[in-house]
């Protein structure tokens, strides 16, 4: 059996190799910023999604670890298939007649992700290949990166950077525990969970969450008890106006957005300058 696997996994690297460009390739959304990188205006994609793409290292420090707790306990260990996690989901099929926990990995997600397929055996076996192909690969941590920026958190948001402006009206890396908790915890089912329809199921998956990085060692009983007494405080993102016709401009000259040179505080005090001299214009 072992030797049937190797022999596979060696035709399938050289007949049908992972698809790293489909990983390389995910859209990104369009961001214009101002000189002091504040945002003038976001786009979403070409697929209609808001997604921003950032590397590991500028997640912070908790969403990694939340992903970990509440998706692949043993992700660091594995190579791309957990067995205990597939001898645990088919013990727990026969016990009760039904599915009761899936057994994909976190690598097994990103494979799924970038390549959809219904949810059938066969396609757990190719996922199963596909996660085994990627390890070989792209790395562990290259893989979390991959999955924290894919995961839906809500609507057409994906990924945790996306996702950290849309619900925490900051960047991923700087989320509390609380908040990544809560960020990670909506990737089962965002429609579920969204904490501005659903606060109580939110708040419930959440804890789950910390829940999991309190047995796993990740935080201690203190830091778990103080998140989880927190309550869940969204921002609500109003639309930008600060000079909508250059973002347009800027977005028209490089569709990919990036930095302009507008002084923030040159665009305020000008716009308190044209409004006030139009105030007064009406009254002659």
């Amino acid at each position: 059996m072992a030797l049937l696997a190797v022999a596979l996994l060696a035709w399938a690297n050289a007949h049908w190799p992972p698809r790293l460009d489909l990983l390389d390739a995910v859209p990104a959304s369009a961001e214009v910023l101002d000189r002091a990188g504040g945002v003038l205006a976001r786009r979403v994609g070409s697929d209609e999604q808001f997604r921003q793409p950032i590397p590991l290292e500028a997640m912070g420090q908790w969403l990694p670890l939340a992903a970990i707790a509440a998706e692949d306990a043993r992700f660091r260990s594995h190579p791309g298939v957990d067995p205990f996690a597939v001898v645990r989901a088919f013990g727990q099929m026969v016990a009760h007649g039904r599915v009761i926990s899936g057994a994909s990995t976190i690598t097994m997600q990103v494979c799924r992700m970038v390549e959809p397929r219904p949810r059938t055996f066969v396609a757990k076996a190719i996922e199963a290949l596909r996660a085994i192909q990627l390890e070989r690969c792209r790395g562990k941590d290259r893989i979390l990166e991959d999955w924290l920026n894919l995961i839906p958190v809500g609507g057409n948001v994906r990924g945790v950077e996306a996702g950290a402006w849309r619900w925490f009206g900051c960047r991923a890396r700087d989320l509390t525990l609380d908040e990544a908790a809560l960020l990670v915890g909506l990737a089962q089912s965002p429609s579920r969970l969204r904490p501005d329809r659903h606060p109580d199921e939110a708040r419930g998956r959440r804890d789950w969450v910390l829940g999991r990085m309190l047995e796993l060692g990740m935080i201690d009983a203190r830091a778990c008890r103080r998140a989880r007494e927190r309550g869940i405080a969204l921002v609500q993102q109003a639309p930008t106006h600060a000079a909508p016709h250059a973002a347009a401009l800027a977005l028209a000259l490089r569709p990919a957005g990036g930095r302009t040179t507008i002084d923030p505080a040159v665009q305020a005090l000008l716009s308190t300058v044209v409004a006030q001299d139009l105030a007064r214009l009406r009254t002659l």
